[in-house]
C-alpha cells in the first residue's frame, strides 16, 4: 500500500483522505487503468474500501472502447478469421445494448424535458425557423454532455462558458440535468436495485468497463446466454431485490427501450439533420478562411 496521510476522524483528515483517493485515481486514469467517465464513482468506491486501489494499480493499461476493441480474441487470427469474429461482437454488442448508446444523456427524462422547451414545436405559430434555430437544442446538449464527460477541461470549458453566457438559465438548467444523469446513474450502475438498472449494468460492464471480471472473452449471441451470465455476475443483487432476470424479461427491456429512444429520435430527427448540416457548414467557412490567409 502506497504512503497515505494520517487521516484521523477531523474534517481536515478527512478531507486530506479525498485528496489522497483522488490524486491516486487521476494517476490510475491517466495511466490508462481506469476509464475516466466513472471518476467521481471510484472516488465513492475507494472511499468506502481504499483497498481496491491496490486492485486497481495492478490492472494492466486497457483503455475502454467498443467491441471488437475490448473484447480481444484469445489467439492470434489471419484477416478472415478476425473478420468473422469483429462481426459476430458487434452484432452481440448491437442486440444486448440500447440503440444510440453514444446519446445516453440525451435520452434522460430530465435532460428532455428542459430540451423540449426549445423544441420547433414550441415555437410561436408563423415563425420563419433556420437551420441554426434546428440546430440549436442537439449543440446545446452536446456542449453538457461533453463538458460533463471531459470534466470540464479544455476545449470544452471554453464551449460550455460562451454556451452559458449566451443561454442564462436554461443552459444551466440544462447543464444541471446531464451532470445528474452521469452521477445518479452512475449510483443506479454501481448498486442497481431495478430490473433496468441491471441490464443496463450487466451490458455497461460487458463492454466497456477495463476492469470488469465479467466479461469472457467471447460476447453471448443469444438471450439465453445472456441471461445465464447475468444470473452468474449478479447473483447477490438479483437475490436482494428479488428481480426477475429471464429470456422475456431481457427481450421486453430491449424492445421497450428501444422503442422509447427511437420515438425520441423521431422527434428530434429534422433537428439532427440540422446541426450535421451548421456543422459541415461551419468546416467549410473554416476552410475558406483558412484558404485566404495562406501566402500567394
Amino acid at each position: 500500500m502506497k504512503q497515505k496521510p494520517d487521516v484521523g476522524n477531523s474534517t481536515k483528515g478527512k478531507a486530506a483522505h479525498r485528496k489522497f483517493v483522488e490524486a491516486e485515481i487521476q494517476k490510475l486514469i491517466g495511466n490508462s487503468q481506469l476509464p475516466a467517465a466513472r471518476y467521481e464513482e471510484y472516488i465513492a468506491d475507494a472511499l468506502k474500501d481504499e483497498s481496491i486501489l491496490e486492485e486497481w494499480r495492478a490492472l494492466s493499461p486497457k483503455p475502454p472502447g467498443i467491441p471488437p476493441l475490448n473484447l480481444p480474441p484469445t489467439k492470434i487470427l489471419d484477416d478472415e478469421q478476425q473478420a468473422i469474429h469483429d462481426e459476430k461482437t458487434n452484432k452481440a454488442f448491437e442486440k444486448f445494448f440500447p440503440h444510440d448508446w453514444w446519446k445516453n444523456s440525451f435520452f434522460d427524462d430530465n435532460v428532455q424535458e428542459i430540451l423540449n422547451q426549445w423544441h420547433p414545436d414550441s415555437a410561436p405559430a408563423g415563425l420563419a425557423l433556420r437551420d441554426e434555430d434546428f440546430a440549436a437544442p442537439i449543440r446545446a446538449w452536446k456542449v453538457c454532455d461533453s463538458a460533463v464527460l471531459s470534466q470540464y477541461s479544455e476545449p470544452c470549458a471554453a464551449d460550455l462558458i460562451n454556451f452559458l453566457s449566451d443561454t442564462v438559465s436554461w443552459g444551466g438548467r440544462l447543464l444541471v440535468a446531464v451532470q445528474q444523469f452521469y452521477e445518479q446513474g452512475g449510483r443506479k450502475m454501481r448498486e442497481p436495485k431495478t430490473q433496468a438498472d441491471l441490464f443496463r449494468q450487466w451490458a455497461d460492464w460487458r463492454y466497456f468497463e477495463a476492469t470488469s471480471e465479467i466479461r469472457p472473452q467471447e460476447p453471448p449471441h443469444k438471450y439465453a446466454e445472456a441471461v445465464d451470465e447475468i444470473k452468474k455476475a449478479f447473483s447477490k443483487v438479483i437475490r436482494a431485490n428479488n428481480l426477475s432476470v429471464t429470456e422475456g424479461a431481457l427481450r421486453k427491456f430491449m424492445h421497450d427501450e428501444n422503442a422509447r429512444r427511437n420515438s425520441i429520435m423521431q422527434r428530434w430527427e429534422k433537428n439532427f439533420e440540422a446541426a450535421h448540416k451548421c456543422w459541415f457548414d461551419d468546416l467549410l467557412k473554416k476552410a475558406a478562411t483558412a484558404e485566404k490567409e495562406l501566402p500567394h
